[in-house]
């Protein structure tokens, strides 16, 4: 980011996004617990799910990523122009959602960067450009109460305390609702396995009445959409998060392969493995 720039009158370290400081304050979570075990954060449990090889890579190695997925530079930087513009909403205030956005894409696309890891069909310049459309369209609910809430709940006695950052939570007549940003080449979510669980461990944290999905779909006109999420029940959560945790502790690392390893940060270690 070219020094002195500002948004909406914050520091550069604020304008490089609110979000894009939960990943790294997520990662540091993740080193700490498979080091010493003193908490766990939910994102490392949901990386673990996703390919074990690269958990360990990341969380216990701490290696330095060879390509950042351009799937995850986007939805940071869309997640902080959100996060922006809620936090403005709540506090009475307005924001500009695009400028923001380019705030926090920015060190993606700089020339010192890691390498952005971008799909057949994507371009650097055209990914900014529909980030802005998006982000440009994204409507804050009424009665917003906390921003990236930082939450720490206890699920299970030998299980580290579970920590996360809650996107939004808002007010309704009926009560507090939790609801997560996700960004979505579709109107709906298909897949909502994982945001149940996730907001299973925030509801825990809050006494909410409600769990939604905030879906930004990324098409050609781009739309908001609220979806209702169904949490995990309890017993299943605390199921999962120990056999997830037992896992880790055992040292599993074997690589998942998907259509997920093209772009993965670590491709060219694991191939070579």
């Amino acid at each position: 980011m070219p020094a002195g720039r500002r948004c909406h009158g914050r520091s550069p370290e604020h304008e490089a996004g609110i979000r894009g400081h939960r990943l790294a304050e997520d990662a540091g979570a993740g080193v700490i617990a498979a080091a010493t075990g003193t908490h766990l954060s939910f994102s490392q449990l949901r990386t673990f799910v996703e390919c074990p090889r690269k958990w360990h890579y990341e969380k216990v190695e701490q290696a330095e990523p060879e390509r950042v997925p351009a799937s995850l530079a986007f939805g940071s930087a869309v997640h902080a122009a959100c996060a922006a513009v809620n936090e403005a909403a709540m506090n009475g205030e307005t924001v500009n959602a695009g400028n923001v956005f380019d705030c926090a894409w920015e060190p993606y696309t700089a020339a010192d960067a890691t390498p952005l890891a971008l799909g057949d069909d994507d371009e650097a310049a055209a990914l900014a450009e529909k980030g802005r459309a998006l982000v440009s369209i994204y409507k804050p609910p009424a009665g917003i109460v906390a921003v990236e809430q930082h939450v720490e709940v206890e699920i299970a006695p030998d299980l580290p305390p579970l920590v996360g950052y809650i996107d939004l939570l808002y007010q309704t007549a009926d009560g507090l609702v939790v609801a997560d940003v996700k960004t979505s080449g579709t109107r709906v979510l298909s897949d909502v396995e994982m945001l149940a669980a996730q907001l299973a461990v925030y509801g825990r944290a809050f006494p909410v009445v409600r769990s939604e999905a905030i879906v930004l779909f990324k098409g050609k006109v781009p739309a908001q959409t609220i979806q209702g999420v169904q949490p995990w029940p309890e017993n299943r959560l605390r199921t999962w998060a120990t056999e997830v945790h037992a896992a880790m502790q055992a040292g599993v690392r074997f690589a998942h392969r998907s259509r997920n390893c093209r772009t993965c940060q670590f491709r060219d270690r694991c191939a070579a493995e």
